[in-house]
């Protein structure tokens, strides 16, 4: 019996041991890092830091006190290499290119190859670079890449700039990075919509649905034949325009197939004629990388809607030629834009509407829209003309019924100024899953994918 204690109480001394020997291993493990810390520290002094990021350089004071506030003990490396939350970063940037932005914005490449090193000195700069990185890609999700600094001409919205201790100490004291980074992004549900009608459409094209054509298909209408029309309704099907259920491989322009040339057509924004003209076909033959470029370049004018406008506002988009009165979440007016030439000069932008404009005929309404300019400088006023009654849409506007004239042009100010969001969207995704496409009248999308190429 004595044994048995004895052995029972060097067993629980043993584990007892253990616990304690591997507790200061891993709190060796953990403060491994003075030597690499110390490089950081001497980097700031020497002004040598390369972060790899503009935006993180501008505000090198700032980084260098969220360091100093920690004795510039690394969050990404230790000593011996890099951690486990580095390869995490990694991956995440890495996946940057599901919203339509290029790793190499974020270094991936010198990443991976300073990752392989154990030298201090290089395990300080592969720091303070995983620093910048991580910066970046947040401002990028949250902003946008293209910003009014790249392209005044197609954005005018102040940024969301967090702080750097916001984003590195959210970082390091995340248990899934994967979720903090998700943080950081645009969580506007349109924005989401257009991630998964990506992804729909990449799946559909990896599983080798998606139809291949011939180039040389001609304008078809009811009750003509031709091969290609099995195609035809395989991409209609894919796209949500057939209803499955009437899905068949036949080879002739029956009524089905009719219906869904016309729902294609409503959501490109063309003349519903149910007819396979020249317009339609050309879109239908557009190769799906196109599309899926398309999409990209709107998630980007996405993240520059991340923000908040209030309980009542004007959503405009030009492209749409559609101007959305909007209250509570509800749409309570909608008019058509009046298109002027100036409306092509336009870049995306909140603002408030101050005053109206009520011309002498009584038809069509000018708002006229006051915006601060996001560098702080003179302020933007824009005018934007509307189709339709003029007294009707003041009304709506402002809330308040108005005496006004229609014998001669009234310049009416608004006793409550009302937001209004401007932009200029070429495709979208609605709550119930349909995707729809505008063409590109003022030429921004080329414009915009090349800035998206500039790093």
């Amino acid at each position: 019996m004595k044994i048995e204690k004895n052995g029972l109480v060097r067993t629980i001394v043993l584990i007892a041991f253990l616990f304690f020997f591997n507790l200061i291993l891993a709190t060796l493990a953990n403060a491994s890092n003075e030597e690499v810390g110390a490089i950081i520290s001497n980097l700031f002094k020497a002004d040598k830091v390369e972060t790899g990021s503009l935006n993180l350089n501008e505000r090198m004071e700032e980084l260098e006190a969220f360091y100093q506030s920690r004795s510039f003990k690394p969050i990404w490396v230790r000593d011996d290499g890099s951690k486990g939350k580095a390869k995490a970063l990694l991956v995440e940037l890495n996946r940057s290119l599901v919203h339509g932005l290029d790793p190499g914005f974020y270094q991936t490449e010198k990443l991976s190859k300073l990752m392989r090193s154990e030298k201090p000195d290089e395990l300080a700069r592969l720091e303070l670079l995983f620093s910048g990185a991580l910066v970046d890609y947040g401002y990028d999700l949250a902003n946008g890449h293209v910003d009014y600094k790249l392209a005044p001409e197609q954005v005018q919205i102040k940024p969301i700039i967090r702080s750097i201790t916001e984003v590195l100490d959210g970082a390091e004291q995340a248990g899934e990075l994967r979720t903090f980074v998700s943080s950081l992004l645009n969580v506007d549900d349109r924005y989401v919509r257009l991630l998964t009608k990506i992804s729909e459409i990449n799946r559909a094209s990896s599983s080798r649905l998606w139809p291949k054509f011939s180039t040389d298909i001609p304008e078809l209408e009811l009750g003509n034949s031709h091969p290609e029309i099995v195609g035809i309704r395989t991409y209609l099907m894919l796209m949500g325009d057939f209803i499955i259920a009437d899905f068949t491989e036949r080879d002739e322009f029956d009524r089905p197939l009719q219906q869904a040339v016309i729902s294609f057509q409503s959501r490109h924004g063309f003349p519903m004629t149910g007819k396979l003209d020249r317009m339609t076909l050309d879109e239908i033959l557009l190769p799906i990388e196109r599309m899926v470029e398309k999409i990209s370049i709107n998630l980007e004018r996405r993240r520059w809607q991340n923000r908040e406008i209030g309980q009542k506002h004007i959503y405009v988009n030009l492209s749409d030629n559609q101007a959305r009165l909007v209250i509570d979440e509800e749409k309570v007016g909608e008019f058509e834009l009046a298109r002027q030439a100036s409306d092509e000069q336009i870049p995306t932008f909140y603002g408030k509407i101050t005053h109206m404009s009520l011309p002498k005929s009584g038809m069509g309404l000018q708002l006229v829209i006051m915006a601060d300019k996001p560098d702080g400088s003179q302020g933007l006023k824009i005018k934007i003309n509307l189709d339709g009654d003029a007294k009707e849409m003041a009304e709506l506007i402002s809330g308040e019924p108005g005496n006004y004239p229609s014998a001669a042009s009234k310049h009416v100010e608004l006793n409550e100024p009302v937001n209004i969001f401007v932009t200029y969207v070429t495709a979208w995704a609605n709550k119930d899953g349909s995707i729809h496409f505008r063409q590109d009248r003022y030429n921004r999308d080329l414009v915009l994918e090349k800035y998206l190429a500039v790093n």
